[in-house]
């Protein structure tokens, strides 16, 4: 006799878009958090302590897709490396010379590109889609701020790009566990 796999009810955070946004929390928080940090030009102190924020979210987010044989030691040390190596990278934003040749907005927009990118690289490492999305979502919002003087047509196209990505998100999260 084999065994089967019971449906989770919806009550216990299946379906419902509650219990979507709760499983999502800590990737929605990831956006807002880098989203506040351009928005209001946070310094340097701000970007060093969210990055390893973002380093450790990885790192717990993906701790359960390896096992011990498949080297948890590896990935922590190569996800420790992508992130101290993204600290480095925006400490030298900060540093003297850059910030002649950029001033507030644009340095931040350039540590979140870098921000955008770590994240994304993170995710590829941890196989951990939320996390590619996240970088993705963050490129995005790079690009959607740098022409935002340009065109308000971009600021609305970008919200419902990114209504859109959250909306598929959550049908493709409801479809799983529906499967199941």
């Amino acid at each position: 006799m084999g065994t089967t796999i019971e449906k989770m009810p919806a009550t216990a955070g299946g379906s419902t878009l509650g219990g979507w946004v709760f499983r999502e929390a800590p990737y929605i928080a990831m956006l807002i958090l880098a989203l506040v940090g351009v928005m209001f030009d946070m310094s340097v102190g701000y970007w060093v302590i969210l990055t390893p924020i973002f380093g450790l979210a990885s790192i717990i987010a993906g701790w359960r897709r390896f096992s011990p044989e498949e080297g948890r030691k590896q990935i922590i040390g190569n996800l420790v490396l992508i992130w101290f190596g993204l600290i480095l990278a925006i400490v030298a934003f900060y540093s003297t010379g850059v910030r002649t040749t950029m001033q507030g907005r644009e340095q931040a927009l350039g540590i979140m590109t870098l921000l955008a990118f770590g994240t994304f690289v993170a995710g590829t490492q941890v196989r951990v889609w939320q996390f590619c999305t996240v970088g993705i979502l963050l490129y995005l919002a790079v690009m959607a701020m740098g022409w935002m003087g340009r065109s308000p047509l971009v600021i609305i196209a970008s919200i419902i790009l990114v209504i859109g990505a959250g909306t598929f998100a959550w049908w493709l999260d409801w479809r799983t566990r529906r499967a199941l």
